[in-house]
């Protein structure tokens, strides 16, 4: 393990002064006795100086080194895993006029001629050219193209691999058989090369389109360890072709003094980022926070986000040996190494808590912050990490363990929750192990142990974690990641059903806890689900005329709380627990197409117990947010311009049409009469 040891301090080095009393120096000695001699206070004054540090080098010296080309791999590696972020492939398409003959015959008559000229006339088509393989091609225009765009073709659908080919190219009616209607953002494979490409409508992109990721690659040039951040974009002209650049945007470097340095390659002007043509020195930031112009992202920019690439040289030698950072990446973990050299940069021993086996806990530490960061749309500035002290130099001493507790819990690779657990359990319970807790964290999960704890700091009787624990490993028939999770629900419950009574010792320990928390749950929820049956049948009535479409999108009124429920899984946000809310006038609908009503696409939140509607919040799929790349991404511009058209021209005439509204505008105007 390669680790730091602290600078011997001021009366611990090489020639420092004694500690205790010098001795009393006789009367009669020579008065030049007592006095040191020259050279020596020399010597005491010099050994007690702590090293200085090396003098950086100018950059001058480093910016030789910087690379102007991205390494071999990165450009193929972009396309492997960031594809559909670079824009991916599109079919795009406009109308225009074709003329439709029946077929000519081999041998034709003045009369076949005549009849010929009568059947061939002009119709509306749809010119198609692949972004791909380049083929041109014509599909059938729809009849209602005016309500919505898109193209008809014939359609095979290929179950087992889930995707859906053009069967074959010309005009196409929507009478024919097989004949679907194609609308603008669906995918569908080339009839020519077979790639999935994306519907788009030429005008969308008559100006072009420019799709951009940035990419980071840690280098060795020079002998000089670096982060180097490139800028992919890709740009998509009105042809359907591509243009595509690759060039270097930041680097952080670590110089032969150990100072970490940061050079940028753009700068922003009037015009938007521009290329400097070379490296330029500049204050110390994370790269990751530049935003970057990119195509459908939220206003236009995206931050926090770097696809890097899989391949690490060998750090050995370099001037990033000493910062743990191979082993900080490891052999997949690529989770912002910038802030990681900025948290080294000021606490050089977290080296030795990664060398120990603890990347896991200080990778999950950054994650947090920039999705925290993410979602508050700020820099992610990050220079301590939470748990641990990092101005101490031994791993045992940062997490405040024993050498053989730190040996021991290495080996499970710990996250930033498991670590808090530990630290939380380890006060209440001090003979625990890292064995034992890691043991019941595998199978109970860490978030179901955090509740059993919380309930115990919240004083319930009965309550203490090892007794509950050796409880629920005696259940059986019941999944012991879910236990905990279930047993804190049938605590909760029954404290609700008791209604002040003391529960007996059989009620506090069932012997089949999953048997008894149904029971308990299907008592409880009876006359709730009655009342919430009632309620969204009741409101299903009430907000049917408030059911509307453009021929598009659609509006859908929720019949039941099952159907909140199944928004919030399929879309994964939290609709699911807005029943309640439903019920009391801060009503849900669900934003469909109208093609696909029974399709979940976003939901929309509005206020109605108000002067007026309100809306409160319109999410989509994660509401926009995406992990991977950890960036928001924004609503399409058609469906917030149908849900303000819905409000503007459906929910308000409807809503101050209600008797309630009116009588409640009445109240309002007789009361500023009698004040007046």
């Amino acid at each position: 393990m390669s680790g730091r040891r602290k600078e011997n301090g001021p009366g611990h080095g090489l020639g420092a002064a004694p500690t205790g009393e010098s001795p009393k120096t006789s009367k009669r000695m020579p008065k030049t006795s007592t006095k040191m001699p020259r050279t020596s206070t020399k010597m005491l004054k010099t050994s007690t100086k702590m090293p200085k540090r090396a003098k950086s080098e100018s950059a001058e010296e480093i910016l030789q080194f910087l690379p102007e080309e991205p390494p071999d791999g990165l450009t193929e590696h972009l396309w492997d895993v960031a594809s559909d972020e670079l824009g991916g492939w599109i079919i795009g398409f406009k109308r225009e006029s074709i003329t439709v003959a029946p077929p000519i015959k081999k041998t034709m008559d003045w009369n076949d001629w005549e009849e010929h000229e009568r059947n061939t006339h002009k119709r509306w088509a749809a010119s198609c050219i692949c972004s791909c393989c380049g083929s041109d091609f014509v599909a059938g225009w729809p009849k209602r193209a005016h309500k919505s765009k898109g193209i008809v073709a014939k359609i095979v659908d290929d179950a087992y691999m889930d995707t859906r080919y053009m069967e074959d190219v010309g005009w196409v009616s929507e009478d024919e058989e097989n004949a679907e209607f194609l609308m603008e953002g669906e995918t569908v494979c080339c009839p020519f090369c077979g790639v999935a490409a994306e519907l788009v409508t030429m005008g969308a992109f008559r100006k072009g389109r420019t799709y951009a990721v940035q990419a980071g690659a840690v280098e060795v040039h020079g002998g000089y360890a670096m982060l180097v951040y490139y800028l992919a974009t890709r740009y998509l002209v009105p042809s359907c072709d591509w243009i595509e650049e690759i060039r270097p945007r930041e680097a952080l470097v670590i110089d032969k003094a150990g100072r970490l340095r940061r050079f940028s390659h753009t700068k922003y002007g009037d015009c938007g980022e521009s290329d400097l043509g070379c490296w330029k020195e500049q204050s110390i930031m994370n790269p990751e926070e530049r935003p970057f112009y990119t195509w459908g992202t939220g206003k236009g920019r995206k931050r926090l986000g770097a696809i890097w690439f899989d391949r690490i040289p060998d750090l050995e030698g370099t001037t990033g040996e000493k910062t743990g950072l191979d082993d900080y990446l490891g052999l997949y973990n690529f989770e912002d190494p910038g802030v990681y050299w900025m948290i080294w940069r000021k606490h050089p021993y977290i080296e030795n808590l990664v060398r120990a086996g603890w990347r896991n806990f200080v990778s999950s530490c950054i994650s947090r912050a920039t999705e925290t960061a993410m979602g508050y749309g700020r820099p992610c500035w990050m220079e301590d990490l939470p748990y641990v002290d990092l101005s101490e130099a031994k791993p045992s001493k940062q997490l405040r363990m024993s050498r053989e507790e730190v040996r021991e819990a290495s080996a499970f690779t710990w996250n930033r929750d498991q670590l808090a657990l530990w630290m939380e359990t380890r006060e209440k319970y001090p003979r625990i192990r890292p064995k034992e807790l890691n043991e019941a964290m595998r199978k109970f999960t860490t978030r179901g142990l955090n509740h059993i704890l919380a309930m115990e700091d919240d004083g319930w009787p009965n309550f203490e974690l090892t007794k509950v624990l050796r409880y629920l490993s005696r259940q059986k028939g019941l999944h012991a990641a879910d236990a905990c999770q279930t047993f804190v629900d049938y605590r909760t419950m029954l404290e609700s059903a008791a209604l002040g009574a003391q529960p007996t010792e059989e009620q506090l320990w069932p012997p089949h806890l999953r048997d008894a928390h149904d029971r308990l749950s299907t008592q409880l929820s009876v006359s709730k689900s009655q009342k919430y049956i009632a309620e969204f049948q009741r409101l299903k009535q009430k907000y049917r005329p408030l059911e509307w479409t453009d021929g598009e999108l659609c509006i859908v009124v929720p019949e039941s709380n099952a159907d909140l429920v199944t928004e919030g899984k399929v879309l994964h946000h939290c609709v699911g627990g807005y029943g309640e809310k439903h019920v009391e006038g801060r009503s849900i609908f669900f934003v469909r197409k109208y093609r696909r009503p029974e399709r979940s696409y976003y939901t929309l939140n509005e206020d109605l117990t108000g002067k007026e509607p309100y809306r409160i919040q319109l999410h989509g799929y994660r509401n926009e947010y995406n992990s991977d790349c950890k960036t928001m991404h924004s609503i399409p511009q058609k469906v917030l311009d149908f849900v303000k058209r819905w409000e503007e021209e459906v929910l308000k005439p409807w809503f101050f049409a209600q008797p309630e509204v009116q009588t409640r505008a009445e109240k309002q105007k007789k009361g500023r009469t009698k004040a007046a």
